[in-house]
């Protein structure tokens, strides 16, 4: 069988149509490709107030995050919508199969040649050119076996897909179980209930935007807190040394067995300092400390029945910040300071098994994603011979 070799321009036309709000917001994802936008909780960035910019696309049509290409961020659309200016969409103009295409342009080998082709300081900043995509040549056998091969790989993924969200499931399994026993535990207490300010005192970072750079010090915002013990690689925003003693001075600097609590985004997110690293709190995060209370007691206390006390006062109301008044009069089971680290220790136990059982099955879904993608390069680089019964 022969395999020919052509540019992606001779496949794909590049084009701007918009001017249709009243179609469905469509996204791009790595592991999806082209999605309806409506009803998924994991896309955060915010349509444009004026939906009549945004670029129409047709089924059949390539769209491309160019500034995710490097990541996979692209494919064919089997969807009717509209997608970010921001994006490059083109339709069809050669004689192939959709399906084929859209594995086709998502294979690995396909990806490192759009990260080698994008240019920019560092990969959050990569663009890749239109002309660089489309001039990149890919490898075709005739439409019959395109189909053939985009039968087989829409079988075949179909069924490592099945077994990732089986896996993904799990996973929310187990942390709905855990999330249910702390509750349990913690509601199942004797102890005094105080407010907050009884035994914690909260201090609020300073209200000032600095100059961010490339390297420096690390400034943990909103997005970068999460439940259990602060991780710095979250980072994703940095400042020199005079903003550091600014922004950090005094009272403002945390220390280890402090508590990092971010007030926005993902509202009342408790994370606790397990480290000497220096860093920086950003905008619409606290610090939370005591002389004498357990601060990783604490932590487990306000990621569950801390967290279930402001969903109650979001009800019927707006607010997507936690203000410092709203923190202090939290209702904190306070048992004595042995007591807390007992607990701690024994929640400390319960976390590190589920942490155990969320990397097995972690583990377990890469490996399906990279037999995935494994499977989906060798049939499209024709290293892998479609058997000619595969249903």
């Amino acid at each position: 069988m022969t395999w020919v070799h052509l540019p992606i321009w001779s496949l794909y036309r590049r084009i701007d149509r918009s001017g249709r709000p009243d179609l469905p917001l469509l996204s791009v994802y790595r592991d999806h490709g082209v999605v309806l936008r409506e009803g998924r909780d994991d896309n955060y960035n915010k349509p444009g107030a004026d939906l009549s910019r945004y670029k129409v696309v047709a089924k059949g049509d390539l769209v491309i995050n160019k500034m995710k290409t490097w990541q996979g961020s692209l494919g064919v659309s089997a969807f009717e919508g509209i997608v970010s200016p921001a994006y490059f969409v083109a339709n069809r103009i050669g004689d192939v199969d959709d399906r084929f295409m859209h594995h086709l342009l998502r294979s690995r080998p396909l990806i490192a040649e759009y990260g080698a082709r994008s240019k920019g300081i560092r990969p959050a900043q990569w663009d890749l050119s239109w002309d660089e995509f489309a001039s990149i040549k890919v490898r075709l056998p005739n439409t019959a076996t395109q189909r053939a091969i985009a039968d087989y790989l829409d079988t075949e993924t179909s069924r490592i897909d099945t077994l990732i969200t089986k896996k993904r499931r799990m996973i929310e399994l187990l942390d709905e179980r855990w999330e249910a026993w702390l509750r349990n535990v913690l509601r199942s207490t004797t102890y005094p209930v105080l407010p907050l300010k009884r035994k914690w005192r909260v201090i609020d970072c300073k209200h000032r935007t600095p100059t961010y750079v490339d390297d420096g010090y690390p400034v943990m915002s909103p997005g970068d807190v999460t439940p259990g013990r602060l991780d710095l690689s979250r980072a994703h925003r940095f400042v020199d040394e005079a903003d550091f003693r600014d922004l950090a001075g005094g009272s403002r600097r945390a220390q280890r067995g402090d508590i990092i609590y971010s007030r926005n985004a993902s509202i009342g997110i408790a994370s606790y300092v397990d480290t000497h690293a220096p860093f920086t709190m950003g905008q619409d995060v606290c610090l939370i400390t005591s002389d004498d209370m357990d601060q990783l007691y604490l932590m487990y206390v306000l990621n569950s029945i801390g967290v279930d006390q402001l969903e109650v006062q979001k009800v019927g109301s707006t607010f997507s910040r936690v203000n410092i008044a709203q923190i202090l009069e939290l209702d904190i089971p306070v048992p004595d300071p042995e007591s807390q680290r007992s607990l701690s220790s024994r929640f400390d136990r319960a976390a590190l098994r589920l942490s155990k059982a969320r990397t097995l099955l972690n583990q377990q879904i890469d490996r399906l994603a990279e037999r995935r993608q494994s499977l989906i390069t060798a049939a499209v680089t024709s290293e892998l011979i479609v058997p000619a019964d595969h249903g």
